[in-house]
C-alpha cells in the first residue's frame, strides 16, 4: 500500500506539471497568433516536476527526520573539518586536516560496524529459513 501512495504521488505531481505543455501541444497553437512563449512556459513549468517533487517529499514526516539527522552530521562535519573558531595552526593546512580526519575516521569507524552486524544476522537468517 505504501509503494501504491509513493507512485500515485509522483503521477499527480507529473500530471499536474505535464497537463499545461501537452495542452499547448495537443492544440497546436499557431505561432504567427499565440506566440511562441506559450510553448515555452508550459515546457518550464513541465521541468518544474523534480522541485515539487522534492517539495512534497520533503514535506514527509519520516523522510523530513531523515533529512534532520544528515543535515546535524553534515553540520558536524563541517565543524571538526573547520576547526574551532580562530585557531590559526597547522592543523588548519590540508596535511593536517588530512591527518586529523584519517584518524576521526578510525575512531568513529565502529559506528558503522553495526550494518556489517545486520547483514551477517540476515545472511544466518536466510541460511536458517532455506534449511527447513
Amino acid at each position: 500500500a505504501a509503494l501504491l501512495v509513493f507512485f500515485s504521488r509522483l503521477f499527480f505531481i507529473m500530471a499536474f506539471c505535464w497537463a499545461p505543455f501537452f495542452l499547448v501541444w495537443a492544440t497546436q497553437l499557431p505561432y504567427d497568433k499565440a506566440g511562441a512563449q506559450w510553448a515555452w512556459i508550459a515546457g518550464s513549468w513541465a521541468h518544474m516536476q523534480g522541485f515539487f517533487s522534492s517539495i512534497i517529499y520533503v514535506l514527509k514526516e519520516d523522510l523530513r527526520a531523515e533529512l534532520s539527522v544528515v543535515l546535524a552530521d553534515a553540520s558536524a562535519w563541517l565543524t571538526r573539518w573547520r576547526g574551532a573558531a580562530g585557531e590559526e595552526s597547522d592543523d588548519m593546512h590540508a596535511l593536517g586536516r588530512a591527518k586529523r580526519d584519517s584518524g576521526s575516521l578510525r575512531r568513529h569507524a565502529r559506528r558503522y560496524a553495526q550494518l556489517t552486524d545486520d547483514e551477517s544476522a540476515a545472511a544466518a537468517i536466510d541460511m536458517a529459513a532455506m534449511s527447513d
